[in-house]
């Protein structure tokens, strides 16, 4: 299979004039743009958290890691304030993958910096606009809760849809009534006219 029959079985079956007016995006570039913004949130709250929040934290944890003790043991020894750094910077990271991508495809009509990058993005799977802000927060939400809070059953769950539905959705494209398509050039002409 050559990468034009892929692109080809992935037409959606919305027609306008008996025309397709939108292709899904490829598989393999939604997990690359989704893969570079777990790289570039993740780094950025990291260097946060570690700089700005609590220095020295990284350091801390190193010194413990370094030690060799059983699981428990480890537990045993880590300082009450360790814990709540450690807390906090969970809260941390939740919020600002929540954050992140919410705000991207709000500001970038349905793109993170990531799907920007593949030319792909997030439609409402009717009118194929840029989902609503409501939608973004509970995509980006459900997003974010499957891939941090409730790893690794749920991610399992949400995230590998895309291989077995007809719209390649996830999860939280389903509860959205989202989809992620191919932003090209005759998406955007379609879309404003």
């Amino acid at each position: 299979m050559n990468e034009n029959d892929w692109i080809e079985e992935e037409i959606i079956e919305l027609k306008k004039d008996k025309e397709p007016i939108a292709i899904l995006a490829n598989k393999g570039s939604r997990i690359a743009a989704f893969a570079l913004d777990l790289i570039l949130i993740s780094t950025f709250t990291l260097m946060l958290i570690s700089t700005a929040i609590y220095p020295g934290i990284i350091t801390e944890l190193g010194e413990l890691g370094n030690q060799e003790l059983s699981r428990n043991d480890l537990i045993a020894k880590i300082s009450p304030q360790l814990k709540d750094k450690l807390e906090i910077s969970n809260t941390i990271f939740v919020l600002a993958f929540w954050l992140y991508f919410a705000a991207n495809e709000i500001i970038l009509n349905g793109a993170s910096l990531g799907k920007r990058i593949f030319s792909i993005r997030v439609a409402n799977e009717i009118t194929l606009e840029p989902p609503s802000i409501f939608d973004s927060i509970l995509r980006s939400g459900l997003k974010t809760l499957s891939l941090l809070a409730w790893f690794p059953i749920f991610i399992l769950a949400n995230f590998c849809l895309i291989f077995f539905t007809k719209k390649g959705q996830a999860g939280h494209d389903f509860l959205s009534r989202t989809i992620v398509i191919q932003d090209t050039f005759e998406t955007q002409n379609k879309k404003n006219n």
